[in-house]
C-alpha cells in the first residue's frame, strides 16, 4: 500500500520526466493490495471513507480547470491525511485492528509528513501563484524551515516516546538537514530524496 501510495502521489512530479519508477511502484502496489486486502473486514464507512481517499488523491493530482492542489491552504494537509491514512489506518481496518492503541504514531506520522510538505512548497515559492498562500509565502523561507524543523522534532519525540528507541532522534536529524538546506535551486532528485523518506519512516516504523 506504500508503494501504491507513493506511486499516486509522486506521479505529478514524474510525469514530465521518467515514468518508469512511478510505474514500477504502481503495479507493485495493486498487486499487493489485491492479494493483501480483507473485504470483510471492513465496513461500509470504512470503504466509504477509502474510496474518498482515493478521490481526493485524484482530485489533487488531475485538475479540470483547476486541481486541490492549487486551493489555499490545504496542500500540504491533504498530502499529511493520504499518507497517514493509506500506510497507517487503512492497514489497520484490514486487519480489523482499532486504531486508539496506535494514535500517537498515528499523530506523530501527520506531523513528519506535514513537515516533509513544506519543502515542496519552499522549492515552488517563487512561481507558485500568490493566492495558494503556502508557509514560505506567508513567513519567509527561513521560517518555513524552522516550521517544519520544529514538526519533524515533534514527530521524533512522540516517536521516541513510544518505542523508546534512538533512532527515531537520528532519523529527524536526517530529515530536517535536508529540510534546512532546501530551496528553488535543488535539483529534483533532492527532492525525490525528501518525498522518499516518507515512505522510508513507515518501512521503518513496521520492522522495528
Amino acid at each position: 500500500m506504500g508503494l501504491l501510495s507513493f506511486s499516486f502521489y509522486s506521479f505529478y512530479h514524474f510525469r514530465k520526466f521518467n515514468f518508469l519508477p512511478i510505474s514500477v511502484s504502481f503495479f507493485l502496489g495493486i498487486s499487493l493490495f489485491i492479494f493483501q486486502i480483507k473485504p470483510n473486514n471492513l465496513v461500509f464507512w470504512q470503504w466509504f471513507t477509502a474510496l474518498s481517499i482515493v478521490a481526493l488523491s485524484l482530485f489533487y493530482m488531475f485538475p479540470a480547470k483547476k486541481s486541490l492542489r492549487d486551493t489555499p491552504f490545504l496542500k500540504a494537509p491533504i498530502i499529511a491525511l493520504v499518507w497517514v491514512f493509506i500506510l497507517f489506518i487503512l492497514p489497520l481496518w484490514n486487519q480489523a485492528i482499532k486504531t486508539q492503541p496506535y494514535q500517537i504514531e498515528i499523530i506523530a506520522f501527520g506531523l513528519l509528513y506535514f513537515g516533509l510538505t513544506i519543502p515542496f512548497d519552499i522549492r515552488d515559492h517563487k512561481k507558485d501563484s500568490s493566492a495558494l498562500r503556502t508557509l514560505p509565502q506567508l513567513f519567509g523561507v527561513h521560517s518555513a524551515q524552522l516550521i517544519a524543523s520544529l514538526l519533524i522534532s515533534s514527530f521524533s519525540w512522540l516517536m521516541y516516546y513510544t518505542t523508546h528507541s534512538f533512532g527515531w532522534i537520528v532519523f529527524a536529524a536526517i530529515a530536517i538537514c535536508l529540510v534546512l538546506l532546501a530551496n528553488e535551486r535543488r535539483k529534483k532528485s533532492y527532492f525525490i530524496l525528501i518525498d522518499s523518506l516518507a515512505l522510508l519512516a513507515a518501512v521503518l516504523l513496521y520492522l522495528a
